[in-house]
């Protein structure tokens, strides 16, 4: 399929590049962070055995709180010269396919070296934000770059 205004390549498929990726979107009324991170990436900051190879349904609700937390601890973000904690927060597994980024709809084991957490942070605004600063705190050697994509 071809893209209009792109010489005629085709559409790349959408598959992460980088153990974690983010996505800032400025809304009217909020700002959304986004944060996509390959499991095995945050490993050393989130308890889980060297053991397990998958994370099982019934303890992926506790995961997920502390992929939450780690990333709330670690990201600082400030709001037209206000820091800010998220108005709302919440974390999902996710598949990255060629047409999107999906939480899954019913939970299943997740094999730690495959699987995708995908947290977002909603911070509710007045109006739309002028001006948005996000600290990042995270680095590894495995994650010296960070992908950032912003809309508006």
């Amino acid at each position: 399929m071809a893209l209009p205004g792109a010489g005629g390549r085709p559409q790349p498929a959408k598959t992460m590049q980088r153990p974690m990726e983010c996505f800032l979107a400025i809304d009217g009324y909020e700002t959304r962070l986004e944060v996509l991170a390959r499991v095995e990436a945050i490993r050393p900051w989130i308890e889980l055995p060297r053991a397990d190879t998958t994370i099982a349904e019934n303890s992926q609700a506790a995961f997920k709180q502390r992929a939450i937390d780690l990333f709330a601890e670690n990201v600082k973000v400030r709001i037209d010269g206000q820091n800010r904690n998220a108005d709302v927060s919440r974390a999902d597994f996710v598949t990255v396919e060629a047409n999107g980024v999906f939480s899954r709809s019913s939970p299943v084991p997740e094999v730690i070296s495959d699987a995708i957490v995908g947290v977002t942070f909603v911070y509710d605004t007045p109006s739309i934000a002028e001006d948005v600063e996000v600290e990042w705190d995270l680095w590894t050697g495995e994650s010296a770059e960070l992908t950032f994509t912003t809309t508006d």
